[in-house]
């Protein structure tokens, strides 16, 4: 009897945790919330930890511009599309990223979308307000500026097109409304193309990240003039070459360190790319000039399943701004 007791018990705990598996929201990130919120038609993503960032200014004082300004020799900022328009946002919005938990600015090739998820003090309603006062027009969901009136408060283009989804607490920015509308039903997400670089990432204070080959694109040392090119292939060769990236990602941590993390397309390559990889960033930074140690220290590099993830450790602030730029010789294809 006892013992049927017990297998009872146990089928009951077992239920339970398949259901609360399937049932209860289950935690992610900041960084995380943001790839699942950005369209799988990004290529690029820029992430910014806000309310991280925040939390670093709580006994700042002055202007909050000053406060924003304030945090950009430590590389936090480098990665956010506002960060300029800070005081043209608390003037005529009413908000700042401050104000906000995390911003993450998606570049696809059909337009560019800025996603700010909103403190719970911001009122949606009085944003909306300020909206229609200011002479956006709202059509689907969507309030529409012009170039003229966002240039007359000194505001961005992504600012243009913006929209505000009350119960995700979501503000929707773009350069072009048919983007930003396409936006808004969350009918796909990024982080299905993406989520081999989820452990890599960590959890960021602020990030880069290429989807699919695009860093092949992005930071390719096509970019750098003919004789540099020259010099880093034949580095590349000597090191024993690398192979075609499928993804890669930079992500501050709240350390200050930086993890890099490149996807492959399969484990054989991501095995054969970790020694050239380390070697690469150890080296001289061609293109860009001086060498990769006056910047950073690899710490770490490992090879897990078709992921490299470098652990670099600054040797200045602003890594992120200065590495997330091409042509970045270690990212190379």
């Amino acid at each position: 009897m006892r013992r049927s007791r017990w297998l009872v018990a146990a089928a009951v705990v077992l239920v339970v945790g398949v259901v609360a598996w399937f049932v209860w929201p289950r935690s992610t990130t900041p960084w995380q919330e943001a790839l699942e919120r950005l369209p799988d038609s990004v290529l690029k993503v820029s992430f910014t930890d806000w309310a991280e960032v925040a939390s670093s200014l709580e006994t700042s004082s002055g202007s909050v511009e000053a406060q924003v300004e304030a945090t950009y020799d430590s590389g936090v900022t480098v990665t956010s599309a506002l960060a300029q328009s800070v005081a043209p946002m608390e003037e005529q919005w009413g908000i700042t990223p401050l104000d906000a938990e995390w911003e993450a600015y998606g570049q696809a090739r059909d337009g560019a979308v800025d996603l700010l998820k909103l403190g719970e003090s911001i009122s949606i309603s009085e944003l909306e307000e300020r909206f229609e006062e200011m002479g956006y027009t709202e059509s689907s969901g969507v309030w529409t500026g012009t170039p003229e009136l966002v240039a007359q408060v000194q505001l961005t283009v992504l600012q243009e097109n913006v929209a505000v989804l009350e119960d995700e607490r979501l503000l929707v920015m773009g350069d072009d409304p048919a983007y930003v509308e396409s936006v808004l039903s969350g009918d796909t997400s990024l982080a299905d193309e993406v989520s081999l670089l989820d452990d890599a990432a960590g959890s960021p204070v602020a990030a880069y990240l290429w989807a699919s080959d695009f860093a092949c694109e992005d930071l390719a040392m096509s970019q750098a003039d003919p004789a540099a090119a020259a010099e880093a292939e034949e580095l590349v060769e000597s090191v024993g070459g690398v192979h075609p990236l499928a993804g890669l990602v930079m992500a501050q941590q709240p350390s200050g360190r930086v993890r890099v993390g490149f996807a492959f397309a399969d484990s054989g390559a991501a095995d054969a790319d970790l020694q050239p990889r380390t070697d690469l960033a150890s080296g001289e930074a061609i293109g860009q000039g001086g060498t990769f140690p006056d910047r950073f220290e690899v710490v770490s590099a490992t090879a897990e399943d078709e992921v490299v993830t470098l652990t670099l450790d600054p040797r200045g602030g602003r890594l992120l701004g200065d590495v997330g730029q091409g042509p970045v010789l270690f990212a190379t294809c």
